[in-house]
């Protein structure tokens, strides 16, 4: 079976919220958004992404707003599309460390005998 492609995009709205979602179809009337969920800062240069109204029943993951409430529609970037995919993925992934976070402890470092080897 082929999985879908996802059209991931932020949409802004005109009360200033930013979603990012999988975005299913977009008319002159309405735009539906599938898994749609709120941008938020938090702190630093990092975002953070929540389900928009989770409390709301959502047919089929998508939610259908009226084009009137939307300011405009941009695409993210690269990072932060693959971030969204890989949350709303059916199929795991492994995530491989970053070589520059993940190292050998300094020698001068007390656990550090636990690494050496003679």
């Amino acid at each position: 079976m082929a999985k879908e492609k996802m059209n991931v995009k932020i949409v802004r709205m005109m009360s200033g919220e930013e979603i990012l979602c999988d975005l299913v179809k977009e008319t002159a009337k309405e735009l539906v958004m599938k898994q749609p969920c709120i941008i938020v800062p938090s702190g630093g240069n990092n975002l953070g992404i929540a389900p928009w109204m989770p409390y709301a029943v959502h047919e089929d993951d998508c939610m259908s707003v009226p084009e009137k409430v939307v300011g405009f529609v941009c695409t993210p970037h690269e990072e932060l599309a693959k971030e969204y995919k890989r949350v709303h993925s059916d199929a795991p992934e492994i995530v491989v460390p970053n070589k520059e976070v993940v190292g050998i402890i300094g020698a001068d470092d007390p656990a550090a005998s636990a690494f050496k080897t003679t």
